[in-house]
Formats: C-alpha cells, structure tokens, sequence
C-alpha cells in the first residue's frame, strides 16, 4: 500500500516543532543579538554585533578573492597597484586644475 506525503506525515503523529534554525547563528558564538520587538513581543530581532559584522566583511573579501582567479599574494599586489594607479590620477587632476 502506498502513502501520498501527507498520510505518511499524519501516521507519524504529532511532532515537537524546532526553533527555526539559523545556519551558523548561534548567539553564544557573539555573532548575533536576539531582542525581542517592542511592538509585538512575539517577534525576534536578529541583528549582527560587530564581531558579526567583521566576519561577514571577512567572508566577502574571500568571496571577491576568488572571484578574481587570483592567489591571496596576487590579489594583494594588485590591489596595491590599482590603489596607487587611482591615487596618482586624483594627484594629476588637482595639478591640471590648479594649472587652469
């Protein structure tokens, strides 16, 4: 005899629902502040502390890393270039300003 999905889920009878999970989210590890809403006690607000917040700037920096195709050394000499390319133009458009 075959069960459609719903059978199966009522033969099991009635289970214990779980707090949704939140991947990683856990507030012991000082990542995340939970408080409740002050218009409605029922809800949770999640929001990340600063040490949160550093770990998800540091997860973006690894993901822009390796979209680049680049090794860390590469990425880093590049970046430098790139900084020292941008702050010699900045230099060179405030001279010709001057000038004029």
């Amino acid at each position: 005899m075959l069960f459609s999905f719903t059978q199966m889920r009522l033969l099991r009878g009635p289970r214990r629902r779980r707090r949704a999970a939140l991947p990683g989210a856990d507030c012991g590890l000082g990542f995340l502040e939970r408080r409740r809403a002050p218009a409605d006690e029922r809800q949770v607000i999640v929001t990340l502390t600063p040490a949160g917040r550093a770990l998800r700037e540091k997860g973006a920096q690894r993901t822009l890393v390796a979209a680049t195709g680049l090794d860390r050394d590469e990425f880093t000499t590049t970046q430098r270039a790139m900084v020292k390319v941008r702050d010699n133009l900045l230099k060179h458009v405030k001279a010709e300003e001057g000038a004029a």
